[in-house]
């Protein structure tokens, strides 16, 4: 959810559980948790008070910048106990990865389901 959140301004509850692919419910009980922990925050249109946005506060874009850092830094003493035949599979099969993936975004920026955002 950070990930999303860092990456737009603020989502609505219905666009959160969209593009994590869960329920609603569940988004909300875990955005409930990430405000207890001061990671993110509800705002609420100033326009309509009834829908709800949430977005990633200073500390929660610090924590989730740390979090990357310790991942990309494990990664990366992983990869380097790998031969040179070994990396040269993961980054052919790596980069077909991200084709497919881009694709697929591709195609869900042009479907009109739920997850639209402005």
């Amino acid at each position: 959810m950070l990930g999303a959140l860092s990456r737009h301004d603020k989502l609505s509850m219905s666009e959160i559980g969209c593009k994590l692919s869960m329920p609603k419910s569940h988004a909300t009980a875990l955005v409930d948790k990430l405000i207890a922990e001061e990671m993110v925050e509800r705002l609420f249109d100033p326009k309509d008070r009834r829908i709800v946005y949430v977005q990633i506060t200073a500390k929660g874009a610090e924590d989730f910048n740390t979090i990357k850092q310790e991942i990309s830094q494990e990664m990366r003493m992983r990869l380097e106990k790998l031969d040179s035949g070994k990396i040269e599979i993961l980054s052919v099969a790596s980069q077909q990865l991200k084709e497919i993936l881009l694709e697929v975004l591709l195609d869900d920026k042009n479907d009109s389901s739920c997850c639209k955002t402005k």
